[in-house]
């Protein structure tokens, strides 16, 4: 079924899909990280909450705290390097909004459910947004702010009652593993929101992409690197996933093979190159990951938060 501007959309899905999906696929399953993101909605001044803009992002925790990552000008509606607004109408966000996450169990049956958290910037945050953040003295496109408590899970010992229930997390720190070796040719992989066809769970498109320059050198002497990949302006504030498979095992019960893999979060992809002679190479490019804890120790814990149920 399809919106009525013909845009298939993704993420609903019943009984019927998931017994059709077991039949064409062998012991198909929800990806972990696939929790771990939100597309990201600017809204109008005008209290209308209309969109004006969209972008992606994904949730961390630093030091027990929970944390929306995104790009700086997603957030501000400025760029990073330039300070030159985005929008030729002078449009400066002050309200944001984002989907969070909830586990409803109702036995036999489980269901996972996204709402709106807005984010609205006081006159405080609206004028610190004007500049951006600071790491070692020079601006980066990374911006970072808490999280509404009580609008994403995390892992829960004590929950029980469906396949992974005591694992599963929208905390994207809790599905990483050691660090994986990288160099220039490596793949990678883009979680985000290249479209405004996302509905009831709410997964994010897994774009793949691989690593177009050498991660040594930077990008004008930034802490950046290319990325070749085919993505649109939407997805910027997306994470940037190493993945390498490290086995493969026969599953007996499931009767099926199955490979193991492990992830590193890289980057937050911040766009494509600005130039209208490289628009044919699908080159973006991405901040280091590295870059979270010094925006937040620049930011401090943001503004106020809230949910709608």
């Amino acid at each position: 079924m399809s919106n009525s501007d013909g845009v298939l959309r993704y993420g609903i899905g019943g009984t019927a899909t998931a017994v059709a999906a077991s039949i064409n696929f062998a012991a198909p399953a929800l990806h972990g990280f696939s929790f771990c993101t939100t597309p990201i909605e600017l809204l109008s001044n005008d209290g209308k909450d209309e969109i004006i803009s969209r972008g992606s992002g994904f949730f961390c925790r630093r030091n027990g705290r929970l944390f929306l990552v995104t790009n700086y000008h997603v957030a501000s509606g400025r760029n990073a390097l330039t300070g030159e607004p985005l929008s030729s109408m002078g449009y400066f966000p002050k309200r944001l909004r984002y989907h969070g996450a909830r586990i409803v169990q109702e036995p036999p049956n489980v269901r996972f459910e996204r709402f709106h958290c807005i984010m609205e910037f006081d006159d405080a945050l609206q004028e610190q947004l004007t500049k951006p953040p600071l790491v070692d003295g020079a601006p980066v496109d990374v911006w970072a702010v808490p999280v509404v408590p009580g609008s994403i899970f995390e892992k829960d010992s004590t929950r029980t009652g469906f396949d992974q229930a005591a694992s599963l997390s929208c905390v994207i720190d809790d599905y990483l593993g050691p660090p994986i070796a990288t160099e220039v040719g490596s793949d990678c992989l883009l979680l985000g929101y290249p479209l405004a066809n996302y509905a009831g769970f709410i997964p994010p498109i897994w774009k793949r992409g691989s690593i177009a320059s050498e991660p040594l050198l930077g990008v004008d002497d930034r802490p950046m690197f290319l990325i070749d990949a085919a993505v649109t302006s939407s997805m910027s504030g997306s994470p940037v996933l190493r993945r390498i498979v490290t086995f493969a095992a026969q599953d007996k019960d499931a009767g099926v093979l199955r490979e193991f893999a492990s992830f590193n979060l890289i980057g937050v992809y911040a766009g494509r190159l600005q130039s209208r002679a490289l628009d044919a190479v699908n080159l973006g490019y991405a901040w280091h990951q590295s870059l979270i804890d010094g925006v937040i120790t620049h930011y401090g814990y943001g503004p106020y938060t809230r949910a709608e149920y």
